[in-house]
């Protein structure tokens, strides 16, 4: 029997797998995909290298920066550089810090608006309320609304004000008075961000779990999990476990398992279309990524890949990484030939890109991809966490634990959900 089985050797999985192998413990890994990295992993194709949608690096935590030493992967740390598309005008991004590229009638609306005392938003608030609260009607009008409307695929008074969790963005008024001048840079928690040298997130995951690799089942995938008699059985073969640590996103962990979510745990979603999409030509500005509130174009994000590194793509070529949500379970009603045409033209109109041609364009559905009513704070969804891990299953990570974290916040979640499981055996042995 194998005290502790691992499902996903993605962020979380590899966090609590390089936990358990510090301590001697007995785990293995199960893995579907054939490479460790989970959605932090990257797609080759014809030479062109994608990152399953933008995967930027922060390096917050001792433990997580610890792990990337130990990889051997080099990280490069790069300025962000990005905008946001207004009325076929590019904006700086942070839009709110840099109102001087609005036009006067809209910079003096929201400055007139700011300088009014705003209701506090109540504590059941939703993430309007919060947006409107904060920020007044114009800058939620012109930009937060359309734009998170389209991310999250729901308009924001069904979703709480916390549904961002730490990405919502709070109000510095210096700051915005200043913005009205001039350019503001270095704002954010991505005002810088760090990257693998190589042009690829993959191969740093792949490095981290290089250490354990003999105890990954790559290509395997949950069937079933019966938690009561300590049986998981995949498409190969029946396992016997005293825990589990699940990275499965939470509804697939409680059918698995047999399990319903209680009605009071609301388990909505918003999946990601990725159109990854591959071009002869070049760039002709710098930004790493374009935010787009229009709600006239499908997508809500462009990325530029070979912005960020040029070996993501062969000389004489680029690449767009095009970012379009949908409501879970909902299929594309258009083709992903139209949206990476439609995105060319776009950044073309915008005068960010020069394409001669498209060679091709592939894709990819993330779903979920972002959760719409996070678990902190909400003491249904603690009293699941409770049910589950007194059967010996621990759900971790963005998806397990249905919050919005980060690839960072992920690895560190699968190294708590170990830590939980090592002091639970050591407590029975001391018992």
């Amino acid at each position: 029997m194998t005290r502790t089985l691992i499902i996903g050797a993605g962020p979380a999985g590899l966090g609590a797998a390089r936990t358990l192998a510090a301590a001697g413990a007995d785990f293995e890994i199960i893995e579907c995909e054939a490479v460790a990295g989970g959605l932090a992993c990257t797609d080759e194709k014809a030479g062109f290298a994608f990152d399953r949608t933008g995967h930027f690096l922060h390096m917050r935590t001792a433990q997580f920066q610890a792990a990337v030493h130990a990889s051997g992967i080099r990280l490069d740390l790069i300025e962000r550089k990005s905008a946001v598309a207004m009325n076929g005008r590019l904006v700086p991004y942070p839009l709110q810090y840099n109102l001087w590229a609005l036009p006067e009638a809209d910079r003096a609306a929201i400055l007139r608006e700011i300088s009014m005392e705003m209701p506090a938003a109540a504590e059941d608030a939703s993430l309007m309320d919060a947006l409107l609260s904060a920020w007044g009607p114009t800058l939620v009008e012109r930009f937060f609304r359309p734009y998170n409307e389209k991310l999250l695929t729901v308009p924001l008074a069904d979703v709480p004000a916390d549904c961002l969790g730490r990405f919502v963005p709070s109000i510095d008024r210096d700051l915005l008075l200043r913005g009205c001048a001039g350019p503001v840079d270095g704002i954010g928690y991505n005002a810088t961000f760090s990257y693998p040298a190589s042009g690829k997130i993959g191969e740093l995951f792949a490095a981290i779990a290089q250490p354990f690799d003999d105890r990954i089942n790559f290509g395997e995938t949950v069937r079933s999990i019966d938690p009561h008699h300590g049986v998981l059985l995949t498409d190969r073969r029946q396992v016997r476990f005293d825990k589990v640590i699940s990275s499965q996103a939470l509804p697939v962990l409680l059918d698995c398992c047999g399990l319903a979510a209680p009605q009071a745990v609301p388990l909505r979603g918003a999946a990601v279309w990725n159109i990854r999409v591959a071009f002869r030509g070049r760039m002709l500005r710098d930004e790493h990524w374009l935010y787009i509130p229009d709600p006239a174009l499908v997508c809500y994000r462009i990325g530029f890949p070979a912005n960020v590194n040029p070996l993501t793509c062969p000389p004489g070529t680029a690449s767009l990484s095009v970012e379009c949500a949908l409501p879970v379970g909902t299929a594309p009603r258009r083709t992903a030939a139209d949206i990476a045409a439609e995105a060319v033209c776009y950044a073309e109109s915008l005068g960010m890109i020069a394409c001669e041609k498209v060679l091709f364009e592939d894709e990819l559905m993330i779903s979920p991809a972002y959760v719409l009513d996070r678990s902190p704070g909400r003491p249904a969804f603690a009293a699941l966490f409770t049910q589950l891990e007194a059967l010996g299953v621990y759900s971790t990570g963005r998806y397990g634990r249905w919050d919005y974290l980060s690839m960072e916040d992920a690895f560190i979640d699968g190294i708590r959900a170990a830590q939980r499981i090592l002091e639970t055996q050591e407590r029975g042995q001391r018992g």
